[in-house]
């Protein structure tokens, strides 16, 4: 395993680390933005099918992106290097900031440019949920099956916003009604 691309891998997710504030919902477009634009491991359609992937699993999405395209990069090391990067952020400003967070978190000054954050952090989610969405409703066999799809977004939606269903749940049902209908869509 080269050298060069263990450090590929381990600066593209410690730029993630270093800018995806607010957890793993907030560090997907990040992860996109390396993963598909910067260094291109894998196009749009790939991406979105390692997510879905990957936010079945148990854990946290973004470790669970990162130890994927760190395998596919460099493997075992590229996995190990990718998880690096994301968390040394993160246990470095727990360790520097905690302190400072706890005497200051009651600040007009703290309060107000995270209010400023989140969001942003929403906007983001958003950005990539939209972009996400004509892939996800496409089909290989074109448009065929794109109203029933668009109906089980907004059924999801309206169960995961509504009923308190748990997010585990809405994907087993998903996958569930996409073996019952597979041949439709």
């Amino acid at each position: 395993m080269s050298v060069r691309r263990l450090l590929r891998v381990f600066l593209a997710f410690l730029r993630v680390g270093v800018f995806g504030f607010g957890g793993g919902p907030s560090m997907i477009p990040l992860i996109r933005a390396e993963a598909v634009e910067a260094n291109r491991w894998v196009d749009d359609d790939q991406f979105m099918e390692v997510y879905a992937v990957a936010s079945s699993l148990p854990g946290p999405i973004a470790t669970n992106l990162a130890g994927y395209f760190g395998r596919r990069v460099g493997g075992p090391l590229g996995s190990a290097s990718a998880l690096l990067g994301l968390t040394l952020p993160s246990g470095v400003a727990m360790v520097a900031l905690g302190g400072l967070y706890l005497a200051t978190k009651d600040s007009p000054l703290v309060r107000d440019a995270l209010a400023g954050i989140r969001p942003v952090v929403i906007a983001l989610l958003l950005a990539v949920a939209l972009a996400f969405a004509p892939r996800a409703l496409a089909s290989e066999r074109g448009r065929r099956g794109v109203g029933l799809r668009g109906l089980l977004v907004l059924l999801a939606f309206a169960c995961a916003v509504l009923t308190g269903l748990h997010p585990a749940a809405l994907i087993v049902a998903g996958a569930l009604v996409g073996l019952a209908l597979w041949r439709t869509w």
